[in-house]
Order: C-alpha cells, then structure tokens, then sequence
C-alpha cells in the first residue's frame, strides 16, 4: 500500500508505522490519553485544511501519538521536563523504524516544544 502524504480531513493515516505509534502508545497509556493523542492529531489535521497547508500526516501523527509519553510510567524520567520524555520516546521509536535525521528531528522538536509557546 503506498502511504498517502496528505490526509488533511482528519483521518488517521493507515500506514505501518502509523500503526505502530498506535501500539505503543496504547500499550503506554491509560485509555484517555491515547484518545487524546489521538484528537490532537485529528484537530490538528483539520486546522492545517483550514488554513490551507500541508504536512506530512504520517509523522504528523507519530508525533501527536507520542507527544504525551513523557507523563508515562514507561517512559518518564526523574530529571527532564515530560515533553523531553516524549520527544526522546519518539525519536527511539522512529529509529526502531529506520527512520532518523531529519524526519526524526522534526518530530523530536515537535513533541519536546508542543508546550512552548510561540
């Protein structure tokens, strides 16, 4: 199955590694968080239509699915702020999939600054 690029209505791209940043996070997460991860991806989506721009939905969604990790018990530290958990989660996530440089480094930054204002 070729992966789409662009799934700006909303829907969860049906990919692999789609759905493995699903699984992991299910198995991470209590259910209300992966529901919310998973919104974020949806509302996000929906907002980048309705201001015309485009984005890589695959990693779109990689990082909205791991962008909370960091508050799991799986994988929180005692010495790093929550989104740095997550944005460190991702990145080791992405190159358990063969997927480094700078696709990982923009997810990185996503989750580790997706508190950051500005």
């Amino acid at each position: 199955m070729a992966i789409q690029r662009a799934y700006t209505d909303g829907t969860i791209p049906d990919t692999p590694l789609a759905r493995s940043a699903t699984r992991l996070t299910q198995a991470a997460s209590p259910p209300f968080l992966v529901n919310h991860c998973r919104r974020v991806y949806e509302f996000g989506s929906r907002i980048a239509k309705s201001k015309g721009r485009s984005f890589d939905a695959e990693l779109a969604y990689v990082a909205a699915m791991t962008h909370d990790l960091g508050f799991t018990d799986r994988f929180a530290s005692n010495d790093r702020r929550f989104e740095v958990d997550g944005a460190e989660a991702a990145r080791t996530f992405l190159a358990d999939n063969n997927i480094r440089g700078e696709k990982a480094d923009l997810v990185w930054e996503a989750v580790a600054m997706h508190t950051a204002f500005g």
